[in-house]
């Protein structure tokens, strides 16, 4: 599976999310690589969440994989972001 080949190929609109804390998905090899392939793509927007780990929990230090097994929420800023993406799209459909 190629998922930034699958992304390009979507014609629908596409939200893609990240947190800048993740440990095997970083913002230098992975974010920058979805932002290039993705470039000049419509309907595509971005949002990197620096303080955020990959399963968008915050947290102080740098993500490890004991920190997945520790028990947490979805960072309301994420919430509130995909909530305003998705009524931006349906108010332009």
């Amino acid at each position: 599976m190629d998922p930034l080949k699958t992304a390009t190929a979507l014609q629908t609109p596409t939200f893609v999310i990240q947190g800048g804390r993740g440990y095997r998905v970083t913002v230098d090899n992975d974010y920058d690589a979805w932002t290039f392939a993705l470039c000049g793509k419509g309907n595509l927007e971005f949002s990197l969440y620096l303080d955020l780990d990959h399963v968008c929990a915050p947290g102080q230090s740098p993500s490890s994989p004991s920190e997945y097994d520790e028990q947490g929420n979805v960072d309301h800023k994420v919430i509130n972001d995909i909530v305003k993406w998705l009524c931006e799209i349906q108010a332009n459909t």
